[in-house]
This record gives C-alpha cells, structure tokens and sequence, in this order.
C-alpha cells in the first residue's frame, strides 16, 4: 500500500469518484459541465497522491490546496448541474456535505505539513 492510499481524503475522494461516476454516464458528452466535474473529480485524488510525496512543506501544501480547489470545483459543477434541474437536491446535498466534508474540518490543514 502507497501511503497516500492510508489517507482518509485519499479513500474519500475516491468514494466520490465511484458515487460520481452513474451520474456522469447518465449526461451528454457534450455537456460543459459533465466534463468538468470529470476532470475536477480525477484531480482530487491525483493530486492527494502527488503531494503527499513530496517531502517539501511548501511542494506539498500546493498539491494539497490544488486538490481543495478541485473538490471546491466539483461542489461548484454539482450546484449548476442542480440548478439546471438535472440532479435532485437531496442527492446532491448529501454527496456534497459528504465529499468536501474532510477539507472542512481540517483533515487537509497546511499546518499538518
């Protein structure tokens, strides 16, 4: 096992891609947003991954902050798909509340590195 695969944001993340993916198989390719979200949602976990070996403090932080601001994004992209009245609010609220939850509350903290 990866040390980045003993993260609970690693696991967390990658529970949002699976919990993501029906979703995306059920809107058009075409869709701005479809695409979007798929890449902002790949990059959570890529760059959880990618930081956590870095053994620099500031290498680290910015591959962890990048990977906030994908999961940001994705919250982003799951209000406009919402909004358009494509996924129920419930559904996405849980999900939402789920997924960005562990940046929230602390579990990606610039000070733990």
């Amino acid at each position: 096992m990866f040390d980045h695969e003993k993260l609970d944001v690693y696991q967390a993340s990658i529970h949002f891609i699976t919990w993501l993916e029906p979703l995306l198989g059920k809107l058009p390719k075409s869709m701005a947003v479809r695409d979007q979200l798929d890449r902002a949602s790949n990059s959570i976990p890529l760059n959880l991954a990618e930081g956590n070996g870095k053994f620099t403090k500031p290498d680290r932080c910015r591959f962890f902050e990048n990977s906030r601001d994908s999961a940001l994004e994705c919250a982003a992209a799951l209000d406009v798909l919402r909004a358009k009245g494509i996924c129920q609010e419930n559904e996405v609220c849980l999900e939402r509340s789920n997924s960005n939850g562990w940046f929230r509350s602390g579990r990606i903290n610039q000070d733990q590195f």
